[in-house]
Order: C-alpha cells, then sequence, then structure tokens
C-alpha cells in the first residue's frame, strides 16, 4: 500500500513511502470469512496520526493513540462488531471492531480494533427426541 505523506521533514519527491501489510487477518462477518492483508499499528504507537487545527492552532481533533488500529484496502462487507483472531508467532489475540473510516482516504479503510474475549464457534446444540429435557435445562431458559 502506497502511503501520501502530507507533513515530511525532508523535502522534494519522498513524499511516498510503501506500507508493508504485516498480517493476513481473517475477519468473521456473521456465518461468513472474509480475509484481507492489513498493516496493524498497536497502542502508544504514533504512526498514524492526524490532527485537524483551527486558526487559533488548538487542535479540534486529534486521534486516540491507546487503541490497535488496522489499515487495509477496502472492504464492503466488513462491519462494526465484525471478529478476528490475530496470530502472531506464539499468540492468538482476538479482536473485535469497533470503529470504520472509510471517508478519508478514498480505497482505503482505517479499522479501529479492541480486545476481546476468544469467542465460542461451536455450533449451538440442537436437542432432539432422544435427548433428556434435564440436559437442556439451561439451554431452554431453565424451563
Amino acid at each position: 500500500m502506497i502511503w501520501w505523506l502530507e507533513d515530511i521533514e525532508a523535502s522534494g519527491y519522498n513524499k511516498y513511502v510503501v506500507i508493508k501489510m504485516t498480517n493476513f487477518i481473517n475477519w468473521e462477518i456473521g456465518e461468513t470469512t472474509y480475509s484481507q492483508w492489513g498493516y496493524i499499528v498497536g497502542p502508544g504507537i504514533s504512526a498514524i496520526s492526524d490532527t485537524i487545527e483551527s486558526s487559533s492552532t488548538v487542535p479540534l481533533y486529534r486521534e486516540n493513540q491507546n487503541l490497535y488500529k488496522v489499515i487495509m484496502p477496502y472492504a464492503a462487507d466488513l462491519k462494526i462488531e465484525s471478529y478476528t483472531e490475530i496470530k502472531t508467532i506464539d499468540t492468538i489475540t482476538p479482536f473485535i471492531v469497533t470503529d470504520l473510516d472509510v471517508h478519508s482516504t478514498p480505497g482505503v479503510m482505517y479499522v479501529t480494533i479492541d480486545p476481546t474475549f476468544i469467542h465460542d464457534k461451536s455450533k449451538e446444540p440442537v436437542q432432539t427426541d432422544k435427548d433428556d429435557p434435564e440436559d437442556f435445562f439451561w439451554l431452554n431458559g431453565g424451563k
């Protein structure tokens, strides 16, 4: 992905940098899984920062640097509450989408993700006539 640097210390033609997509992410959207490369920025890292200043030079908007963010190509199916487990070398961290920005840069999504608990993705048990109703007592609302 190519990134345009608006404020750069060096002058001249060096205003573009290439962001290497670091993770292949499998987003769970309902019953389907959507896969996409993304660049993940952890909390406290200022690789993504943006400030809108008024004429009084007081920032009107500043990004929260305590959140995890993903920069990725636009994905129409990705929604708030989508779930993913991001794998690193020795750990799996589950995340849920809490915010999306698809308007700032055409073709690019900025996704805010928060750590969550690992979701149980097993199918809900189905009671048959052969099952003892006591086995499904709590699944049937305690009835």
